[in-house]
């Protein structure tokens, strides 16, 4: 029951912000919860302060539990008192707090929120009470830091009353009461998700023997549907509950241990802080059991959105390990009318919610210690001497631009609030307050989230997102986030490209990411397995990433090769031959008889990498001025090799991880969920899944009136490290390969073309197929397909069973390779399609006779044309494009491909262009490593663009002029396609 909990990270100040163990909206917290443990609730706010643009509140203590620690009823479950173990008490650490008075804490908050202004506002627009042209908010994403600054446009300061006030006991009760009003929705709507999915979260979150720890106390109402879901599934767990009130966690839990006698009950007596400290401390008996914290009633939308960030991160820091997961009921941009009522309700039930409130305010400045502490039932409720609710309008308001409901207390009439001095509050003299007539005291925010604000919140908490599971009406959902065994940042702290050498902390992530995925999803056994024959065995990519880099860095620094010496003979260079003749290939490492041991090879990459530590930590000392340092090496050119050696590594990372997607042995990343859903069945037969739409395809007009020249690539002369400074050749100067130098133009085609908005989809492809390959009125002929070539390596086409008895033989659908397996094809139908650019060429000979138009693939230039409309559009705020870093799929934000999106780049996969690799005026071979680029120029070899797939690293990603290509009936690698068409005629066209 998050509303007793005292919050571990608090950004904005104790009187404008809400802590984190506050439930849904208007911190309107589960029944049964005691007044003094929702008191407790200011304590934990010590940690925000330092991070709020605000002025730094009075940090009250944490108080003392009302009552002693009660025994478990019947011993059903057990308590641990952990209060203290944050600063280090161990638990049971409760002196400071028995000595504290919530009281005391409470009225020094009211009296900092009363008398400093100090949260921004601004009035209403129309357009936020104006419901005509919502459909959704879910793209919507607001700048908080920008928006809510004191500076900003139309802003003004306001005083503001602690939202902890509205939890006496009447409070509770009436919030009790709120919970069942049709007008708020957001208990139904989480009690929904529940009722349908709960199987599914167990299912996917929690193993047998495995743990559950919710931040608050579950209730009947909600957390049974979980409990009941592990009985139905034979698992044992323990579920714990948090809560700073022993009476709290008793009265909540004996019901929950009396229902389920299998299940273990645990109550945790202490604040947020004391629950993270104490669950870092844990040393599982049995690793392998899962750890699944809950955070629910939407409890995240009563903290700032970098706040809740902020409070997401502690949690993984302190409390998950890699693979475990935590469930957040986050509420959506919902209809304004919607979230209105849901917070002024017709009954006006939630108005005297909030106007209690200063009834609590009242007792407690008026020094009535046992009437504030427990809201009793009497005179002292109705004497008003300092905070009269009769003066006082509730203010309901639904800020959309910033995504949340906002609620304030009007002041109707001039007044002087005037506070008599009280000792034993710490109130050492009177206070006066001045209120204008109408102006406004804030008293609660209630932040509500759009999937991209939801994405954003993932990826500054370096969270995993595989999704969520959504309630029937779509207004409310249960993400789930995951610990991830490694993270790549989307984008340097600055924005923009990376530039530099990689940091040693980049390079540790890649190699977290390496053995993550040799070390969980190749069998130990299966290292000298080539799913694809064009290319060498597992056990070479092992040597082979070391190998190049331990060689490069060597060369630069004049030393000797890392130990055994012929492991750079065998692992410096790969294999890459035609398609259509193995023979062909480029020139490469000896191919040994006999591949080393793997244990072998494992202890030379651990020695190369050591010497990588080495050389990054020097050049940092270097760019830092330290001197003495690589004295004897030239500092650009080693500063080039170690980002060379970045790159190489992270791109040989996706290549092994293409091939993996090829093997029918491949294991599933160990501590990854694939994307929730993915696997469901909708039908007892989940091949026969009817596809689904895909979406409307628009085009995007590029050149033309708009000029007919992009460019492309950077001025990245190598010749020129030799003169780079250190602190240039380290951090500032923007490095590439051989085939971006330098920078130039490429024409576009005279009066322009029109480039579709997004990527054909698995679904569009399939319907190719089927019209093109079975003559048959476009039904699935598997054997037909194969035959006319048109089945990519990116599907696993099921063995057809032969008919028996007469029965009509059931042809299964293809099904799309993952590293989890294959996925149904509907469930994939909305990705794009990855194919070869034989086959992509192939679909769009068939668009174009459906479409009575030549359509193509575009070109090099046309598709780095696109990607700049499209970020052009992006910054300038278009709402019709989605370019953002939040959601690229690239660096791993997913594991597999993602539903294409309209003018969405770059990420997923790759894309086919029409353009041959070929050498450019003022190309120049790289002299570090002479080949990389210069032997495909073959004719042979087609650029992708795009900018990614899934797999590709961030550096890569972003780098605009990064360049890849592969040949065209080359089907394995992660790459896609769009269409595109000559400008002229009539053609309508969507327009970023």
């Amino acid at each position: 029951m998050p509303a007793t909990l005292p919050p571990a990270v608090m950004p904005l100040s104790l009187a404008t912000a809400t802590p984190p163990g506050t439930p849904a909206d208007a911190l309107k917290p589960e029944p049964h919860t005691s007044a003094a443990a929702a008191a407790a609730s200011v304590s934990g706010a010590k940690a925000a302060a330092s991070s709020s643009k605000h002025a730094e509140p009075t940090q009250p203590p944490s108080p003392a539990p009302s009552q002693p620690l009660p025994p478990p009823a019947q011993e059903l479950f057990e308590l641990v008192d952990i209060r203290g173990y944050a600063s280090g008490g161990g638990g049971g650490d409760s002196d400071d707090a028995a000595g504290a008075d919530p009281n005391a804490a409470m009225a020094r908050a009211v009296l900092d929120g009363l008398t400093r202004k100090t949260v921004p506002y601004r009035a209403p627009r129309p357009s936020d009470h104006d419901d005509s042209d919502y459909v959704n908010d879910d793209d919507a994403e607001y700048d908080e830091e920008r928006e809510d600054s004191a500076s900003a446009p139309g802003a003004t300061l306001l005083r503001s009353i602690p939202t902890l006030v509205l939890y006496d006991d009447r409070g509770l009760e009436l919030f009790d009461e709120i919970t069942y009003l049709d007008e708020y929705y957001l208990t139904a709507a989480e009690i929904d998700v529940f009722a349908r999915w709960a199987d599914e979260m167990m299912r996917t979150c929690v193993s047998d023997g495995g743990v559950l720890i919710e931040l608050g106390v579950g209730s009947m109402r909600k957390t049974r549907y979980l409990l009941e879901a592990l009985v139905r599934q034979g698992k044992s767990a323990t579920y714990y509950a948090l809560d700073v009130s022993a009476s709290s966690l008793s009265s909540s839990l004996a019901p929950l241990a009396a229902k389920f006698p299998t299940i273990r009950f645990v109550g945790l007596l202490g604040t947020y802080d004391d629950a993270l400290a104490h669950i870092a401390d844990w040393h599982d008996g049995d690793a392998a059991a899962s750890r699944t914290l809950l955070w629910l009633g939407s409890s995240i939308g009563n903290l700032p959105r970098r706040g809740a960030a902020a409070f997401l991160a502690q949690v993984r820091e302190l409390a998950m390990r890699p693979g475990d997961t935590l469930l957040v009921g986050i509420d959506r941009r919902n209809a304004p009318r919607t979230i209105r009522a849901a917070y002024d309700d017709a009954a006006g039930v939630t108005r005297e919610f909030c106007l209690n409130g200063l009834d609590h305010v009242d007792r407690i400045l008026s020094g009535d210690a046992e009437g504030a502490q427990f809201g009793a039932d009497d005179g002292r409720r109705s004497r008003r001497d300092i905070l009269d609710r009769e003066r006082f309008a509730y203010v309901s308001v639904y800020n959309r631009r910033a995504g949340r409901h906002e609620a304030y207390y009007r002041s109707l009439q001039a007044q002087t609030v005037v506070v008599p001095a009280n000792p034993s509050l710490g109130l050492a003299s009177e206070t006066r307050v001045e209120l204008a007539e109408g102006e406004l005291v804030h008293v609660e925010f209630s932040v509500k989230y759009s999937l991209r604000e939801t994405a954003t919140l993932a990826r500054i908490a370096r969270l995993y997102s595989p999704g969520r599971w959504e309630e029937s009406l779509g207004r409310y959902d249960v993400h789930v986030f995951q610990c991830p065994p490694f993270w790549f940042e989307a984008a340097p702290p600055e924005g923009g490209e990376f530039k530099g050498v990689p940091t040693v902390e980049e390079f540790e992530e890649l190699w977290k990411a390496w053995d993550h995925v040799t070390g969980t999803m190749i069998a130990p056994g299966d290292e000298l397995e080539r799913p694809i024959a064009l290319r060498h065995p597992y056990v070479f990519y092992l040597g082979h990433a070391p190998g190049f880099t331990d060689i490069q860095l060597a060369r630069a620094l004049g030393e000797q090769v890392t130990a055994p010496a012929e492991y750079a003979d065998i692992f410096e260079r790969g294999i890459d031959p035609l398609v259509g003749d193995p023979d062909v290939c480029h020139s490469h490492s000896r191919v040994p008889d006999q591949w080393p041991a793997v244990a072998d090879v494992l202890l030379y990459r651990d020695r190369a990498r050591a010497r990588v530590r080495r050389v990054l930590t020097q050049l940092k000392e270097v760019a830092d001025g330290k001197s003495g340092v690589l004295a004897a090496a030239p500092i650009g050119r080693v500063a080039r090799a170690a980002w060379m050696c970045y790159e190489h590594e992270a791109m040989h990372l996706e290549t092994l991880l293409y091939m993996l997607a090829q093997s029918p042995r491949v294991r599933p990343p160990a501590h990854v969920l694939p994307p929730i859903g993915l696997f469901r069945a909708a039908t007892a037969d989940g091949d026969k899944l009817a596809l689904p739409s895909p979406l409307p395809l628009g085009w995007v007009r590029i050149g033309g009136s708009d000029g007919n020249i992009v460019e492309t690539g950077h001025d990245d002369d190598e010749a020129g490290d030799a003169g780079r400074g250190a602190r240039e050749a380290v951090r500032e100067h923007e490095y590439g390969w051989d085939n971006e130098h330098p920078r130039r133009q490429l024409a576009l085609p005279t009066g322009g073309a029109w480039l579709a908005d997004r990527a054909v989809t698995v679904g569009e492809y399939f319907a190719f197929v089927c019209d093109v390959a079975a003559g048959r009125g476009g039904s699935w002929d598997p054997e037909a397909a194969r035959a006319a070539g048109l089945v990519p390596a990116s599907w696993e086409v099921p063995e057809v069973s032969a008919a028996t008895d007469g029965a009509t033989t059931t042809v299964p659908l293809p099904r799309v390779r993952t590293v989890f397996g294959p996925a149904p094809l509907a469930r994939a139908a909305a990705w794009g399609a990855v194919v070869s650019r034989v086959q992509a060429d192939a679909y769009a000979a068939w668009a174009s006779r459906a479409a009575g138009s030549r359509l193509r693939l575009p070109s090099e230039a046309e598709l780095l044309a696109l990607r700049d409309v499209v970020a052009a559009a992006a910054a300038a705020g278009s709402s019709v494009v989605a370019a953002d870093d939040v959601r690229a799929n690239h660096g791993f934000r997913s594991w597999t491909p993602q539903p294409a999106r309209r003018h969405a780049q770059p990420g997923s996969s790759w894309e086919w262009t029409s353009t041959t690799l070929a050498a450019h005026e003022g190309y120049a071979t790289s002299v570090a490593y002479p080949g990389y680029t210069s032997d495909f120029f073959d004719g042979a070899h087609a650029v992708v663009g795009g900018g990614a797939s899934w797999a590709t690293a961030p550096r890569m990603a972003r780098r605009r002029a990064f360049r890849n290509w592969f040949q065209p009936d080359y089907p394995f690698a992660f790459v896609g396609f769009r269409l595109a068409r000559d400008a002229g005629g009539e053609e309508e066209a969507v327009r970023a």
